[in-house]
């Protein structure tokens, strides 16, 4: 099994714990669904959704990312991953 850079795995594990409060409250509120409901709309099992709402590493990217569509946010993520926006938002090194 494969770890994250240590330097990483801290703030990485709480993105996923907020993300999937997220994706949990904004299946209850905004949508209205059962974790039945809104886990056949992403393709993947009730248990796979507990998973992601739970911020539990190890599941496969394509059902978080699926989740975030659901929930019209796939876009932002996408954006958020832009290499003009990385490189406009660097700080510069120090020599």
């Amino acid at each position: 099994m494969h770890t994250i850079n240590p330097e990483h795995a801290a703030p990485v594990a709480e993105a996923l714990v907020q993300m999937g409060a997220n994706i949990r409250r904004g299946r209850k509120e905004a949508f209205r669904e059962s974790r039945e409901v809104f886990a056949r709309r992403l393709g993947c099992s009730p248990v796979t959704l507990d998973r992601i709402e739970n911020g539990e590493p190890g599941v496969a990217v394509i059902y978080v990312l699926a989740a975030l569509q659901a929930m019209h946010a796939l876009g932002d993520v996408v954006r958020a991953s832009s290499p003009a926006l990385l490189i406009a938002t660097q700080v510069p090194v120090d020599f």
